[in-house]
């Protein structure tokens, strides 16, 4: 899993990443099982943009801490802007949210870094669960204001400190949690714009990035020796 990049700028984070992460979206669960629970092509609705999954607490929540990971500024557009928030709620609603393809039956112990996820929740419940819990803490310790009334500040450093293990949630551990939202949201973000994030492709527009057509080997022969901002195509481009 990615670590989440908090107080980075997005220059920072998109020099860290590098434009190949836009061609791959890996689960924060593990990606065996995020490539054997995906969505076929074409069965996102894109269109609508109406949240299918989250809750209207729970869409706050994620809507805040996305935009702490990929605010909006000058080199490029917001997480929540692209649409990263939609992808989210589309894929917990579908097979990889219930967590299909995954073993849970247990018996669940502590497991080691290299050994994956060994918690008895599906996706859905580890957001669920997660939003709820860190919404009671925040509210506990913060003046009573659930995360997503927090300042920007407040909400970076509510989530800094779960990627550091300084906060303890009941049910979920708060570092699981926390990775699963930032690596779902880096999906969102790079992800063939079919799968709901990525508006308009602005994210690979941002990165030069040429998206999915099969080969571009006529196009790098024709302009050799000079950058050539290709339009960028998408899953849905060739349906």
């Amino acid at each position: 899993m990615a670590e989440p990049l908090l107080h980075s700028s997005r220059r920072i984070f998109l020099k860290s990443l590098g434009a190949s992460t836009a061609a791959t979206a890996a689960s924060g669960f593990g990606a065996a099982h995020a490539h054997s629970a995906k969505a076929p092509i074409g069965s996102l609705d894109v269109t609508s943009q109406a949240y299918t999954f989250l809750l209207p607490d729970e869409a706050a929540f994620i809507e805040a801490a996305v935009d702490v990971f990929l605010p909006k500024d000058e080199v490029g557009p917001g997480g929540v802007e692209s649409g990263v928030v939609y992808y989210i709620d589309q894929y917990l609603a579908g097979a990889f949210g219930v967590g299909s393809g995954t073993n849970l039956q247990g018996p669940f112990l502590p497991g080691t870094a290299t050994q994956g996820y060994q918690l008895p929740f599906t996706p859905q419940q580890i957001y669920r669960i997660g939003v709820r819990e860190v919404d009671a803490h925040c509210k506990a310790t913060l003046g009573g204001k659930s995360f997503h009334a927090l300042s920007h500040d407040d909400r970076n450093s509510v989530l800094k400190r779960m990627q550091e293990g300084a906060i303890s949630l009941p049910t979920v551990p708060a570092r699981t949690f926390l990775l699963a939202l930032y690596n779902n949201t880096m999906e969102g973000y790079f992800a063939d714009p079919a799968y709901g994030g990525n508006r308009d492709k602005a994210t690979w527009r941002m990165l030069g990035f040429p998206g999915v057509g099969y080969v571009y080997t006529e196009d790098i022969r024709a302009y050799s020796g000079r950058r050539q901002q290709l339009e960028p195509q998408s899953l849905a481009d060739f349906r």
